[in-house]
């Protein structure tokens, strides 16, 4: 088969889809020849609005035209055209690629599909430790799944990239940490590859605190405060009588908002930052990284920091819309933020992009069932004593707070792919809510998701974030369906198999007991019977091994091992043993295991957020 592929348009993105077309035809089938006198397909614009990814494929016998609203709806709409004749993509990176080998004939290849997303906010947010090769296959994946946007946080997000190169916990490997020159190249390098695809970028975020006034702010360090200027003791935020760098973290120190000076030279910055980097879809501009930490000077104690935070959004909007730029902010709902403001108003909705980041919310229920069930439990806003709920509904209560005074477009800022995914070794309670989510957020009234995740999340597998997309998409997608779909892909006559296995994996270690362990002999019992069960399952198995050459069999293996330990910690936790030596054991796995399924899991994570956090002791 000879396959002519045209273009309509120009530019780097749609010369991009036309490579992959390229590409993965002929990873299928060797015989196909690009050239003329054969099928034609097109790729091309379509009708519509031009801010949503609609895609329009038409293509009969071999021929026709495949077409986006924008270049990267082109691109997705490629890869849909390819999902259609069997292509999957069920994680970032090599290993997620799955293009089956058929031999095409031109009659056989009848596309057509017509559709707009859902959801107009399809992005994921870069987290955890992560080398510029994780980033990269990250931002490939995106489009490939129908997503669309990539935020890189911080004005240099130094400290995801150090916690790989720097090997950051993990006294097996040798690590070398990146300089700052080091990481804007590497971040330069990301920035192309977004633009290659047309994706939206956002960024910052983190840092407004502190870089505007000359005090870095590229991770959670704590800073010599000996060394920051004196000015910056007069505008932090005084709490308890004393104006301070909060624990030494100048990123998580707030400011004395009620300055008007201290708002101008934030805003000022933000101008700056979108006067260098305009073609930034969004700019997130948020306020200290902590809680219960806001001003309690005079000026300052009687109005919510929202009341200030609307202020200084509106300084922003101003300064920039007498620069003519329409640069997109992105303001925050989060910790002390979840109140919403008691008189202050956005002046020009049409700037602004609302961000819901419910971080103390559990993901033991999904948003849907936290839809007006609890909204008694809101607290009044009390200065420095706010307790924030753990519950779901009450903080979908104090988003429609916010809702009352802005009624323009928003997505949420979720985590379930940054801790809580750890709870649950076999990936099935956490891949069911996440997606859940994405498909009910008509129910509280946002257009989608930035995913604030690790980039390695696929261990034991990628369905957690395969189904996210899938149902940020279609909010229509059918759980059981793409499951399927995903455990076939990557599984092939083993789906049904691993997929059982891996749903009992999440029942019997119960992710409710590893977001909070307790004393249970009960417990323990249920937690010595899984390294029988796995041995057993590895034994009717054996193609699923760590020397395996098919990837996710070998990283299901490593997987395999690392629950065994992970059983036996759970075990004496549960009946209040020593956990020294089981604890010891499941860390020197997990170190020594990194280098093999490095784009999969984040070690780092793992180890800091699972074993010596949530399994420190019982509760």
């Amino acid at each position: 088969m000879i396959v002519k592929i045209n273009t309509l348009i120009g530019g780097d993105t749609v010369a991009y889809a036309k490579e992959e077309l390229i590409r993965c035809l002929s990873s299928m089938d060797a015989t196909v020849g690009f050239g003329e006198g054969g099928v034609e397909l097109t790729l091309g614009l379509s009708e519509g609005d031009p801010e949503i990814d609609s895609i329009d494929i038409k293509v009969e016998g071999g021929s026709g035209y495949i077409k986006g609203a924008n270049p990267r709806a082109v691109l997705i709409a490629a890869y849909r055209f390819l999902y259609e004749l069997g292509c999957r993509w069920t994680y970032p990176g090599v290993g997620g690629e799955h293009i089956p080998m058929r031999k095409l004939d031109a009659e056989e290849i009848n596309v057509e599909v017509r559709e707009t997303p859902s959801r107009r906010y399809r992005g994921i947010c870069i987290e955890g430790a992560v080398s510029e090769q994780n980033v990269r296959d990250m931002i490939e994946f995106i489009p490939r799944v129908g997503m669309n946007s990539y935020f890189f946080q911080f004005f240099r997000p130094t400290i995801f990239f150090n916690r790989w190169y720097g090997h950051t916990g993990n006294p097996t490997l040798e690590g070398k940490n990146k300089s700052a020159e080091e990481i804007d190249a590497i971040l330069a390098r990301l920035v192309e590859e977004t633009k290659l695809r047309g994706l939206l970028r956002h960024g910052v975020g983190h840092g407004w605190t502190c870089v505007p006034f000359g005090i870095e702010g590229e991770g959670w360090n704590k800073l010599d405060v000996d060394s920051l200027p004196r000015e910056y003791f007069d505008i932090a935020a005084e709490v308890g009588g004393k104006r301070q760098v909060w624990d030494g973290v100048p990123l998580n120190t707030n400011l004395c908002y009620s300055r008007a000076d201290v708002r101008s030279r934030m805003a000022d910055a933000v101008v700056d930052y979108c006067k260098k980097n305009p073609d930034l879809a969004a700019l997130h501009l948020w306020l200290a990284d902590s809680l219960n930490n806001n001003c309690e000077c005079p000026a300052c104690r009687d109005t919510r920091p929202s009341d200030y935070y609307v202020m200084l959004l509106n300084e922003v909007d101003e300064k920039l819309t007498k620069l003519g730029l329409d640069t997109k902010v992105v303001f925050l709902i989060y910790v002390d933020l979840l109140w919403a403001p008691e008189r202050e108003k956005l002046n020009n909705p049409d700037r602004f992009i609302m961000m819901f980041a419910p971080i103390t919310r559990t993901y033991a229920h999904t948003l849907k069932e936290g839809v007006g069930s609890v909204a008694s439990k809101k607290t009044p806003f009390v200065r420095n004593k706010l307790e924030f709920p753990a519950d779901v509904g009450t903080n979908i209560a104090y988003l429609e707070d916010w809702k009352k005074i802005f009624s323009g477009t928003g997505f949420i800022f979720d985590y379930h792919l940054m801790w809580d995914h750890a709870t649950d070794p076999g990936y099935m309670a956490i891949s069911r809510t996440l997606f859940d989510d994405m498909k009910d957020l008509d129910y509280i009234g946002l257009e989608g998701m930035i995913s604030c995740q690790l980039s390695r999340t696929a261990m034991p597998t990628g369905l957690p974030v395969y189904g996210m997309a899938r149902a940020l998409w279609d909010k229509d997608a059918d759980f059981e369906a793409v499951t399927g779909e995903y455990f076939a892909a990557e599984y092939g006559e083993k789906a049904e198999t691993v997929r059982s296995y891996l749903e009992e994996i999440t029942r019997i270690f119960d992710p409710n007991y590893l977001r909070k362990p307790y004393l249970s002999d009960e417990c323990a019992a249920r937690f010595d019977t899984i390294p029988d069960m796995i041995k057993s399952f590895l034994l009717a198995n054996p193609e699923i091994s760590t020397s395996s050459s098919y990837e996710p069999y070998a990283s299901l293996a490593y997987h395999a091992e690392l629950c065994i330990r992970l059983s036996r910690l759970l075990s004496a936790l549960a009946r209040g043993e020593d956990t020294t030596g089981v604890r010891a054991e499941l860390k020197s796995y997990v170190h020594g295991i990194e280098t093999s399924v490095q784009d999969r899991l984040d070690v780092w994570n793992y180890s800091d957020n699972l074993i010596d956090d949530r399994l420190k002791d019982v509760k």
